[in-house]
């Protein structure tokens, strides 16, 4: 996707946007999209260390053993295919809730970053 695709994406349900030129909206959503990265990140982090303090890190012994036991076997290319897509599943829920929170404020950051532009 390109950054006037992205922008074009991104402003299609915000009122009043059309009176924003592209190069603006642009910048608008590299300015978005860094917060969101960061917003993402520090999230993420936060609720790794939170799940590693409430339980000393067993989930993570336990995510790292069930993947260990699928391992065992044939080593062949869909075999290792295979592990990334149950490793992924097994991370999968710790992802959501950044990805969520992100996504729910994503239209207000662009709201925001409009009414610093219209000054």
């Amino acid at each position: 996707m390109t950054k006037e695709e992205r922008a074009a994406k991104w402003f299609r349900k915000i009122p009043k946007s059309e009176k924003i030129t592209m190069e603006r909206k642009m910048k608008i959503c590299e300015k978005v999209s860094r917060k969101m990265l960061v917003t993402f990140l520090i999230m993420l982090a936060v609720e790794w260390v939170l799940v590693f303090l409430v339980n000393d890190g067993a989930i993570f012994t336990q995510l790292a053993d069930t993947l260990n036991n699928f391992a065992s076997g044939n080593h062949s290319r869909n075999h290792y295919r295979g592990m990334s897509l149950i490793g992924g599943a097994l991370v999968a829920p710790f992802i959501i809730v950044p990805i969520a929170i992100v996504a729910l404020f994503r239209n207000s950051w662009i709201k925001a970053e409009m009414k610093r532009y219209k000054r």
